[in-house]
């Protein structure tokens, strides 16, 4: 009798704990370890509720991709910061989490080990470890291995002759993957990759907004440039005067939205073919433009075609144009 009386009290408790967690996925930081917060199973139910459940897990399941994956895909990313660091060289992984937040790059470990087996950090896409001597007890010739103090040491010079043991942000294939899964994934790439063409032309060509992360010879670039305004117009207007009076990259974005010609220079305000791209993407380009285009007659009447009220900004002499009029009578 005392047994089954225990375990109706066992029962009792663990289903307390699954109701209770159920209503309040917070509640799992007060649960018991075995069954719960140590159980793979039951993380990976928490977890979907909420992917911050995670810091609650045993530490054990902070290396479990699995569950790191479904606590990143519900918390917009947050959750990896519990993530092992064995996992930052998870490429599968990464790739994965990458496409729910790029922000993991920026949380992903820049050390590694050289060939002497000696921690390793990234500076400026170079790698020192800060030592002042090898595992042979001798000083460097070269001083210590420290970017402004000394000089890389040979170990550290062939770190990156393994491509698993470069830190992601540095990885050039790691990235172009990325940038498929995330165009954002370029804002924390290494600046070197930053500044690379064909990689900040995938980020574009997916993105138009990743030209702000870019390098600044990148930002100057006419095919990228083009690239981005074909791909989100809003990019225009961050474009240099030069590349703003290219009259192809004014009707790339133009062709998306009429307010580029907003930001388009003093010589692009009177192109004809943007103006007839602009009005036909809204009759309220026509009232923006200069006096001498809205004295033309055919912008003037695909406005009027769209709306009675482009008449009222047309010029003296079309008014006196009876075809255009019974157009906004209509």
């Amino acid at each position: 009798m005392d047994a089954l009386a225990k375990l109706d009290e066992e029962e009792t408790e663990v289903e307390s704990w699954d109701v209770r967690i159920e209503r309040d996925w917070e509640a799992i930081e007060y649960a018991p370890v075995e069954g719960y917060r140590g159980s793979k199973e039951f993380m990976l139910r928490v977890c979907k509720a909420s992917g911050l459940a995670l810091e609650f897990a045993e530490e054990e399941l902070f290396e479990d991709p699995d569950v790191v994956l479904v606590a990143v895909q519900n918390s917009f990313g947050d959750a990896f910061k519990w993530a092992s660091k064995d996992l930052h060289r998870n490429r599968s992984f990464m790739l994965d989490c990458v496409a729910v937040s790029a922000e993991v790059l920026k949380k992903v470990s820049n050390k590694c080990r050289n060939d002497d087996d000696a921690k390793t950090k990234s500076y400026k896409g170079v790698f020192y470890c800060y030592r002042r001597g090898g595992k042979d007890g001798l000083p460097f010739k070269t001083g210590p291995c420290h970017p402004t103090d000394g000089a890389q040491c040979e170990s550290c010079s062939r770190v990156l002759d393994d491509p698993d043991n470069c830190p992601l942000p540095q990885d050039r294939e790691f990235i172009t993957a990325a940038l498929k899964r995330n165009w954002q994934a370029l804002k924390h790439a290494d600046k070197e990759l930053q500044g690379e063409k064909d990689i900040v032309l995938a980020a574009v060509q997916a993105g138009g907004l990743a030209l702000q992360y870019a390098s600044d010879a990148m930002k100057a670039d006419r095919e990228v440039a083009l690239a981005a305004v074909s791909q989100n117009w809003r990019v225009f207007k961050t474009l240099s005067k030069q590349l703003r009076s290219d009259a192809e990259i004014a009707i790339a974005a133009c062709k998306q939205d009429w307010h580029v010609i907003k930001q388009v220079t003093k010589e692009l305000r009177t192109h004809q073919e943007l103006m007839d791209i602009a009005v036909r993407q809204g009759w309220e380009a026509f009232p923006l433009m200069v006096p001498e285009m809205r004295r033309k007659r055919s912008l003037a009447m695909e406005a009027v075609r769209q709306s009675w009220r482009a008449y009222e900004h047309t010029s003296a002499d079309l008014r006196a144009d009876q075809e255009l009029a019974l157009c906004a009578v209509r």
